[in-house]
C-alpha cells in the first residue's frame, strides 16, 4: 500500500518519497509534515491546507516570503495575529495593529501604530502587553511630536543679547 511505502521511505529519511506516497495515500497531514522535513515548502504549505491546517500552510508561506498567499490561509484559520503578520509584511500598518490587537499580540501591535504616528494607541498597546520601557520611549516621541505642552512647539525667536553674541561670534 501507499503508506507502507511511505513508512518504508520515511525509515530511510527519503521524506520526498515518502511525502509523495502519503499524498497518494491521501494522508495529506503525514504528507505535509514529511515535505516540510524535506524543505518543499510550497508542496507542504498544500499538503497542510488540504489536511485542514491553514494557518501551518500560511506560515511556510510566510517563511517563502508570500504574505499574499498567507494571509487568506490566516483568515481561513481565524488566526488574527497571522493575518497582522501578513498585513505588517505588506506595509499595512494600521490593518496589521488592528489584527494584532485581536489577537492579543500588544507589542507588535504597538510597533505597528508607532509607525502610522499613532503614539497613544502605541503606548496603551504597550502597557497592555506589560512593556512599561516601551510605552515610556512611546511617551517621549509623542511629547517630542506635540511639544511639550500638548501643542507643536513654536520656535523660538532670538532675543537682542543672542543676536548680539553671534554677531561678535562671526
Amino acid at each position: 500500500s501507499w503508506i507502507e511505502a511511505a513508512d518504508a521511505w520515511k525509515k530511510m529519511g527519503a521524506w520526498v518519497d515518502a511525502g509523495r506516497c502519503y499524498t497518494k495515500a491521501g494522508e495529506h497531514l503525514q504528507a505535509a509534515e514529511a515535505l516540510e522535513k524535506a524543505e518543499k515548502y510550497n508542496y507542504a504549505a498544500e499538503s497542510y491546507r488540504l489536511a485542514g491546517y491553514p494557518s501551518k500552510a500560511a506560515r511556510l508561506w510566510m517563511m517563502r516570503g508570500d504574505p499574499s498567499k498567507a494571509l487568506t490561509l490566516y483568515q481561513q484559520g481565524g488566526n488574527p495575529a497571522g493575518v497582522g503578520q501578513c498585513y505588517a509584511a505588506l506595509g499595512q500598518w494600521k490593518d496589521a495593529a488592528s489584527h494584532y490587537e485581536k489577537g492579543e499580540k500588544w507589542i507588535e501591535a504597538a510597533r505597528c501604530w508607532e509607525r502610522v504616528g499613532e503614539h497613544q494607541k502605541a503606548i496603551d498597546d504597550y502597557l497592555k502587553g506589560g512593556d512599561a520601557i516601551g510605552a515610556t520611549w512611546a511617551k517621549k516621541r509623542l511629547e517630542m511630536k506635540r511639544g511639550t505642552s500638548g501643542k507643536a512647539a513654536p520656535a523660538k525667536a532670538a532675543t537682542p543679547a543672542k543676536r548680539q553674541q553671534r554677531s561678535s561670534l562671526g
